[in-house]
């Protein structure tokens, strides 16, 4: 099974909806009321949140596939933006939809998807699978990755200044490797391997001077599910500035790391991919 997100559509949809909150923003009274000790938080979250990103990416990609048992042997390790041509550089668009059932309860639906393909000619022999590529051959590759999850938080700590929240993510993951030559006419299907993967990890916020906000998260998970394990890490440190306390724009330094080894009889072998960049977003909240 391999997931398909109309990341297009989506963008669309959350561009129309932070307008929405935008609107409704600028109405909102920041003034202290007579009967409050001191002023409200500058950030405002009453049951909803959306936040729409845009994600620079650099991209470092190896990959090895391993003959079947039949066949035996390993594959040839290739690095994908040298040896295949795949774009070291890309901007993705991201969105998130969190949800605050409660004072303390969080919900967010998020995703990231990433489609590459490449096309280079060969330095060396190459052993993809069960296929054997020759030296000179132009060959044309895809590695995709598709990833969609609910995340469930609990503020442990929460303040006008601070919060800290611990979080269980349960993401599903689709991998999709192929490499296909011109000279010896290989034609092959892809490579597809879906995997479920519970993360942990916390996240939180610092008020640092006035509107001005630090923030942090970090997701982590590794698991084995039958013959395929895999490790996965999330990071992110930004600031966040609160324009009104229903809008802001935050600044972040994102990092995305992805290690899956197959020792499957139909699709064994191993894919590592780092990205990490800058990521602006826009959050709304209602």
């Amino acid at each position: 099974m391999r997931l398909c997100l109309n990341w297009t559509a989506s963008t669309r949809l959350a561009a129309l909806t932070l307008l929405a909150a935008a609107s409704l923003a600028a109405h909102a009274d920041e003034k202290q009321k007579p009967w409050e000790s001191e002023p409200p938080s500058y950030i405002f979250e009453d049951r909803l949140r959306l936040q729409v990103a845009v994600w620079n990416t650099n991209i470092n990609t190896i990959v090895r596939a391993d003959p079947t048992a039949t066949q035996g042997g390993v594959g040839t390790t290739l690095v994908g933006e040298t040896d295949l041509g795949l774009k070291p550089k890309k901007v993705t668009p991201d969105f998130e939809l969190t949800f605050f059932p409660g004072q303390r309860q969080m919900l967010r639906l998020g995703g990231f998807s990433s489609e590459r393909d490449g096309q280079a000619r060969l330095t060396s022999r190459v052993q993809f699978h069960n296929d054997l590529f020759n030296t000179g051959e132009t060959v044309k590759s895809q590695v995709d990755i598709n990833m969609v999850g609910l995340t469930y938080g609990y503020r442990l700590l929460k303040g006008r200044w601070y919060d800290l929240v611990p979080t269980l993510r349960v993401q599903v993951a689709t991998f999709t490797t192929n490499l296909q030559g011109s000279v010896t006419n290989t034609v092959r299907k892809a490579d597809t391997i879906t995997l479920p993967l519970p993360m942990v990890g916390a996240e939180g916020r610092l008020q640092i001077y006035k509107k001005l906000n630090f923030t942090g998260r970090y997701q982590w998970v590794s698991a084995t599910v039958v013959d395929t394990s895999g490790l996965v890490r999330e990071w992110q440190a930004g600031l966040l500035y609160q324009v009104r306390r229903n809008i802001g724009i935050e600044a972040a330094y994102r990092g995305y790391s992805i290690h899956v080894d197959s020792k499957s009889t139909d699709h064994p072998g191993t894919l590592d991919m780092k990205y990490a960049g800058w990521q602006l977003g826009f959050r709304a909240s209602l």
